[in-house]
């Protein structure tokens, strides 16, 4: 399936309130051509509430969206030629798979072989051709989910808005769905705009992050850039673990876990000594949970490079290397 998307949405000055409490709060925000961009943050963060006046659902107070240099703030939901992706999939069960992937195309009157052109397409790149004539009370929910992101591309959307949609799945069909997610990504390269709360999805799927809370864009960047460089200690805790640690000299050092290495004597004045509370073996690494100076220290290693005899309560040195603390 051939698709070409050359579509910019550009953000400015962003601003919607419900009642008193303001959801975003001066969002400025461009995302380019074929870019997969994910709305990272917490509940109540303001990731949904933007998804919604991307898509037409909510009208922003004040601020512009444009694609291309065409403003979307007046127009029409079904005019602005974008796709939708939801948690609860919203398939019509009356419909079968090719009915349900078939009907935005319906709705803009296209000649019945083209329709049939495209559906069969679009069933082609989710691997769904098999299912045209079930329903969706005969799929599994990865089967749905699938379905739903045939209908959302099938229309060729300026932008494809994804709002959680696997948050319904358990850990390992999400975990295939995020793989089937990329790949279609890459065939299709259309410019995507995906709301997670989940870090590692985030990480897995996106070409940039843009983390969110309370409303504001606190940092936007890559997935290296976010969790390397992060702007201050939120953006910090929300990639990923991280230690803020206050050492016996006074100095105060952000580290995260894998960056340690561990040793059964002190070597160098980079280092701490930690009284181990807990070895949790996670199969290919190990993590583990210590305390110094009253502080609990989180670190990771690889299972094959521990000592096999060390155990709780004893103590060990972690020691890092100067180029592996995050400047805050």
């Amino acid at each position: 399936m051939t698709q070409t998307f050359k579509n910019t949405l550009t953000i400015k000055n962003l601003e919607k309130s419900f009642n008193d409490v303001m959801a975003l709060n001066d969002i400025s925000l461009e995302v380019q051509e074929g870019e997969f961009c994910s709305l990272l943050g917490a509940s109540g963060s303001g990731k949904t509430t933007l998804l919604r006046v991307i898509a037409g659902f909510e009208s922003p107070d004040k601020g512009s969206l444009e694609i291309n240099g065409r403003n979307l703030n007046s127009l029409p939901i079904a005019n602005r030629n974008i796709g939708m992706v939801f948690q609860n999939y919203a398939l019509f069960p009356h419909m079968s798979v090719r009915e349900n992937v078939a009907f935005g195309l319906e709705m803009q009157k296209l000649k019945k072989i083209d329709i049939n052109t495209r559906v069969n397409e679009a069933l082609k790149l989710v691997d769904l051709r098999n299912e045209a004539t079930r329903f969706p009370n005969q799929l599994s929910g990865g089967q749905q989910q699938r379905v739903a992101l045939a209908r959302a591309i099938v229309i060729k959307p300026s932008l494809l808005l994804m709002d959680e949609p696997l948050g319904a799945l358990d850990k390992n069909l999400r975990k295939e769905m995020q793989a089937q997610i990329k790949e279609l990504h890459k065939n299709i390269n259309a410019t995507i705009i995906y709301v997670t709360h989940d870090q590692e999805e985030a990480m897995y799927l996106s070409d940039r992050i843009v983390l969110l809370d309370q409303g504001k864009i606190i940092q936007s960047g890559t997935c290296k850039e976010l969790y390397s460089s992060p702007k201050n200690r939120m953006v910090a805790n929300f990639l990923g673990e991280c230690n803020f640690i206050k050492l016996e000299d006074g100095r105060n050092i952000t580290i995260r876990p894998e960056s340690f290495a561990v040793l059964d004597r002190k070597t160098s004045e980079n280092g701490i000594e930690v009284t181990i509370k807990d070895l949790v073996f996670l199969g290919s690494y190990t993590k583990l949970i210590g305390s110094y100076n009253q502080q609990e220290i989180t670190a990771t290693f690889r299972s094959s490079d521990l000592n096999p005899n060390i155990r709780k309560l004893d103590k060990v040195h972690l020691i890092f290397n100067k180029e592996c603390l995050i400047n805050l």
